[in-house]
């Protein structure tokens, strides 16, 4: 084997290493954003939660007033 076949080999080890690794860092950034978009979708539902319990507690009124009508 020739240096220049050495050199060639070891940047090409650490190409395919920079490239493992980036593909490793995008794999973590997909997992947050799943996370992410987890966490706004929950946050979504308790906020309209607060929403619906007056209307709850308006439709419940409203049902046994017309019991005792």
């Amino acid at each position: 084997m020739t240096p220049s076949r050495g050199i060639r080999r070891t940047k090409v080890q650490a190409t395919r290493e920079r490239v493992k690794r980036g593909g490793l860092r995008l794999e973590n950034s997909k997992l947050e954003r799943v996370e992410a978009e987890k966490a706004v979708k929950l946050a979504k539902v308790d906020e309209d939660d607060g929403k619906l319990v007056p209307l709850y507690d308006w439709y419940v009124i409203c049902t046994r007033t017309r019991e005792y009508a």
